[in-house]
């Protein structure tokens, strides 16, 4: 299966507000969030069950 690839939304000015995020977070957290880009990045559409829900809005 081919890999998604995850691009970081970039400002106009360079910005990159989803990197400043992911920094600000506390060690554990941020290490449970890029692990879950990580699994998204190699499953994709794949990526089920108690992982990923709907959002509603």
């Amino acid at each position: 299966m081919k890999e998604f690839v995850i691009v970081l939304y970039t400002k106009k000015t360079g910005e990159q507000p989803v990197k400043y995020f992911l920094d600000s977070l506390e060690t554990k957290m941020q290490a449970k969030t890029l692990r879950m880009i990580t699994l998204l990045r190699q499953n994709g559409y794949d990526l089920h069950g108690k992982r990923m829900k709907k959002i509603d809005g």
